[in-house]
């Protein structure tokens, strides 16, 4: 009877339930580049982005869906400060304060958060209240990380884990005193050590600041769920196959969302969004106030008037020269009598508009603090280097003193000073001391001869230029051109 009975109880008795389901909201930026204030959008017109809008829409956001049961995380993925007054001015502290005031879970460092050295970037990850993450940084000839970088960060009750990874291509985009004391491996490399190719038992998120191309290889190469990602500026939201992805632009221009259901560390839908930060949906109160108690003393600074142009100067785009690519070059001749100036398109960060200029202008353009840097170089070492600055747009060169004609990215002439350059001639060129030591990969530099960095500024050229005509005029010829 009792044998009976057990068996009529056991038959009776109901599965276990399922796991209950959470939802995870992640939000993100990438490459604020020090972006305090709101800017204009040319398209619409609009005020957008700024960091007290940016907290503004944050918070919101995570009230809401707190409000419905969800968990919010908030992430960055590097180049935070590096790019405007605010950023370079306050070394970072600013943006900390901000990311500080927000409630910011965990940052994937980027390359230019070493422009300083690591000992400012080991600064501010121990001035924040969250984690400083990237899993391929070691101390150099080791696989032991720094000890205020960790690997990764774990969410154990939500079984949810976020890993970091740096581009590997450090050397090629600092300047040696960024990575003094480190070693940066390749980005597959260390997803195999840590066995992120593998399927994990719980939810994968990786933030990197890679940029869009390899990041789409990592997608490829782990197991992983979603990844939040920069570097590229790019503003993306896709889902590549079950992996959520986003990367949201810069300049606090977009924040990146990415929306996880998850059971038991399985990851049930992942999808991602962005947003844009609109001024008019409002600012945060207490961000604001962070920013102008930073502002008294920069403003003091940057509000000076250095010049006046009577002409647009933009950014280019494409294997041409550009207005204010060849302006610049032109102030980098003036300034050291070189015959030939040559500077990296990707290190012009702003353009200058037509009306006074200030000293904050002058700074967007030139942000980095490098100095003009002169040296000898063959004819035959320019024709080498202009072949590898076709090939891709970001390794593009703007010139002075030079005529580059190619057709479809392959040269078709080069001339210097009206004349056909003579691949056996040794030129006196300027650059910048970011691409002399072969910056950017272009290695050609490190051949030059007689080499001497003058000390001079960039940006500290660029003003002296403004100041000798008032408004300054300039005539656009392309120099880099097609066929």
């Amino acid at each position: 009877m009792k044998r009976w009975l057990l068996l009529l109880l056991v038959g009776c008795s109901s599965p276990p339930p399922p796991p209950p389901t959470v939802r995870v909201v992640i939000l993100h930026t990438n490459d604020i580049h020090g972006q305090a204030y709101a800017r204009k959008d040319r398209d619409t017109q609009q005020m957008v982005g700024g960091l007290a809008a940016v907290a503004h829409y944050i918070r919101k956001t995570r009230a809401a869906e707190r409000a419905k049961g969800a968990r919010v995380l908030v992430v960055d993925c590097g180049d935070f400060f590096q790019g405007t007054p605010e950023g370079n001015l306050t070394i970072g502290k600013l943006i900390v304060d901000y990311f500080n005031a927000v409630g910011y879970d965990v940052l994937c460092v980027g390359n230019h958060d070493f422009d300083f050295g690591p000992a400012v970037t080991r600064m501010l990850a121990e001035r924040a209240r969250f984690p400083f993450i990237a899993a391929n940084v070691h101390l150099k000839g080791s696989r032991d990380p720094p000890p205020w970088l960790a690997t990764s960060v774990s969410f154990d009750d939500l079984k949810l884990e976020f890993l970091g990874l740096l581009t590997s291509d450090m050397p090629n985009v600092t300047m040696e005193r960024a990575r003094v004391g480190l070693d940066f491996e390749r980005e597959e490399d260390a997803l195999k050590r840590l066995g992120w190719c593998e399927k994990g038992d719980r939810a994968r998120v990786l933030l990197t600041h890679v940029g869009i191309e390899r990041e789409r290889q990592l997608i490829a190469a782990a197991k992983i769920d979603a990844l939040c990602g920069g570097h590229s500026h790019t503003a993306v939201a896709e889902n590549i196959g079950a992996t959520a992805y986003v990367q949201s632009g810069s300049k606090t221009s977009h924040v990146g969302r990415v929306d996880l259901v998850l059971q038991d560390g399985r990851v049930l839908e992942a999808k991602s969004s962005l947003h844009v930060p609109l001024v008019s949906e409002g600012e945060d109160a207490d961000i604001a106030a962070i920013i102008k108690k930073y502002a008294v003393e920069i403003d003091k600074v940057m509000d000076e008037v250095v010049g006046e142009l009577a002409v647009d100067l933009p950014q280019g785009k494409g294997p041409v020269s550009s207005p204010l690519g060849n302006y610049m070059c032109d102030c980098m001749r003036d300034a050291t009598g070189a015959e030939i100036a040559i500077h990296n398109r990707a290190g012009i960060r702003s353009s200058l508009s037509k009306g006074v200029v200030k000293r904050r202008d002058a700074f967007q353009v030139s942000p980095f603090g490098n100095t003009l840097y002169t040296m000898k170089l063959k004819g035959s070492a320019l024709t080498e280097l202009f072949e590898t600055a076709l090939k891709e747009d970001r390794h593009f060169l703007e010139v002075s003193g030079m005529e580059v004609i190619h057709d479809n990215r392959a040269i078709v002439s080069i001339n210097v000073g009206g004349k056909a350059l003579d691949r056996d001639r040794a030129y006196t060129v300027v650059t910048n001391s970011f691409l002399a030591p072969g910056g950017d990969g272009h290695t050609v530099f490190l051949g030059g001869t007689d080499r001497k960095d003058t000390g001079i500024d960039m940006m500290e050229a660029h003003i002296a230029d403004l100041r000798k005509q008032k408004p300054r005029k300039f005539e656009f010829v392309e120099r880099v051109r097609m066929k």
